[in-house]
């Protein structure tokens, strides 16, 4: 497997380190919260995984 340069867009990387954190905190006020839907919550992780997997890919 040959390795290739990656191009990092370091703004790119820290603006969805960015979004990341605040989902982080949205989780967590959701977690705070007993009548928070589980649906809500699910959909919550699912696009801060999402964004992990983008900041992995860049970085």
């Amino acid at each position: 497997m040959a390795s290739r340069a990656r191009n990092i867009n370091p703004t790119k990387v820290r603006a969805l380190k960015d979004k990341h954190a605040a989902l982080e905190d949205r989780i967590n006020d959701a977690l705070k919260s007993p009548s928070t839907a589980d649906y809500y919550l699910k959909q919550l992780k699912k696009q801060k995984l999402a964004l992990k997997d983008s900041i992995e890919r860049l970085s």
